[in-house]
């Protein structure tokens, strides 16, 4: 393994000099021979954030707390949250959902599927637009 991952970084470092100074390609290619050698130890998967989520911090320096974690299903912690945000604004979309929870787009899209799972939100039509039940 240590004679592959070195061949590898040898042969990046050639591709590298040959290429433009300053060149975003030279940067990729030292980062792939990196990674070569020294994996990910976990590498993301799937709706599975890339890092550790971090809780945001409250003005007066105590943790406000992160997001709950939960799969965008309607056994999420933020499903009721959701709906009450799409009857609300009598508006159901994923970017309105992701601004107001403060959450990524798969799991924000997820919960809106599991709210026409539900029967809250209509299929969405040929125009774009949902009709949020009362």
């Amino acid at each position: 393994m240590a004679e592959t991952a070195e061949g590898a970084i040898k042969s990046a470092l050639t591709l590298a000099k040959e290429l433009p100074g300053g060149s975003r390609s030279a940067d990729l290619l030292l980062v792939a021979a990196i990674e070569i050698m020294e994996p990910s130890p976990r590498p993301a998967k799937g709706h599975e954030p890339v890092r550790e989520q971090r809780p945001v911090l409250s003005l007066n320096g105590e943790a406000a707390g992160a997001v709950p974690p939960g799969d965008g299903s309607a056994s999420d912690p933020l499903y009721d949250q959701a709906v009450e945000v799409v009857r609300t604004h009598q508006r159901a979309s994923i970017s309105l959902v992701q601004r107001h929870l403060r959450i990524g787009y798969n799991r924000a899209s997820n919960l809106l599927e599991a709210m026409e799972a539900q029967s809250v939100v209509s299929v969405m039509q040929s125009n774009g637009n949902r009709h949020v039940s009362a």
